[in-house]
């Protein structure tokens, strides 16, 4: 005697699957994780990035704050502590921008 024991899902019990179609039946939904050969229409094109210089990003940052909707008293603190970050590299001789690859 073989007592299955089991939920149900989807308005059918495993046990019903497995006395009518088997455990195959029950196991042919699982994926299969294959992969597929890669052709002009799936392939993805790559771009060089490119690295914005340090005015840019600065920029880039402040329009950024400013778009997370930021108080103006938090970026004038980002401003005047990137300002002092600026002179302490200018006066060290470092420069900011990174040189392209």
């Amino acid at each position: 005697m073989i007592i299955l024991l089991c939920s149900v899902r989807d308005g059918v019990s495993a046990a019903y699957n497995f006395l009518h179609g088997g455990i195959a039946h029950i196991m042919g939904k699982r994926r299969k994780n294959e992969l597929q050969p890669l052709t002009e229409q799936t392939a993805v094109k790559l771009f060089k990035e490119t690295v914005p210089d340090f005015e840019e990003a600065e920029r880039l940052f402040y329009a950024n704050e400013k778009a997370k909707n930021r108080q103006k008293r938090t970026i004038a603190w980002h401003r005047e502590n990137i300002h002092v970050f600026k002179k302490a590299m200018r006066e060290q001789g470092i420069e900011l921008n990174i040189p392209p690859a």
